[in-house]
């Protein structure tokens, strides 16, 4: 086997990925390659062109919506993974029995990972991973290209996710470092 007893362990383990964007799906196809067993993927969003310098995706799925061009890459990474793509914009005006059904495959996860940057998406996946004491990571990649966040949380070691990202809101806020424009070398 190519992988440690480590990743063969990941086998049996679960990732619940909500944003197929940028952030998500590079993450979705690195925990393929390291062996997770099983995704639940959620978005709503077609992928265009223009998405693509962006996302881990490629022309073939151009059109499509990024959960059904994700699952295809998986598969083609790992054909053994079991993968649940979910239409949806988690928090939109959706049925309510559909989002019911998607929290619900989400609460069954091993890991549940926010990668859209959407407060009212971080609100639902904190609140299912508080509630069912499951591991919770969420990212934010800032527009422009200056940086990002990225924060885990787990049950009963960490505060909950609510309190923690205030936290770190307020530790931007009172920390913001100056930004200078970089002019390139003295003439």
């Amino acid at each position: 086997s190519r992988l440690s007893k480590y990743h063969s362990d990941l086998r049996g383990k679960s990732v619940g990925i909500v944003g197929c964007g940028s952030l998500g799906s590079k993450v979705a196809t690195s925990l393929a390659r390291c062996g997770v067993g099983a995704f639940i993927i959620v978005d709503d969003d077609v992928l265009f062109d223009g998405n693509l310098v962006r996302n881990d995706l490629d022309l073939r799925s151009v059109g499509f919506p990024k959960t059904i061009g994700l699952q295809d890459r998986i598969f083609w990474i790992n054909p053994e993974t079991e993968i649940t793509p979910y239409s949806l914009r988690l928090g939109g005006q959706e049925s309510s029995t559909y989002t019911s059904q998607v929290m619900s495959a989400l609460a069954r996860c091993d890991l549940i990972l926010d990668a859209t940057a959407e407060p009212s998406v971080f609100n639902l996946c904190g609140s299912i991973a508080r509630r069912h004491k499951v591991p919770f990571a969420w990212a934010e990649v800032f527009e422009g290209g200056i940086g990002g966040m990225i924060a885990r949380l787990l049950p009963d070691e960490h505060p909950v996710p609510h309190l923690a990202r205030a936290q770190m809101s307020d530790w931007l806020k009172d920390t913001q470092p100056e930004w200078q424009a970089n002019t390139g070398p003295d003439p």
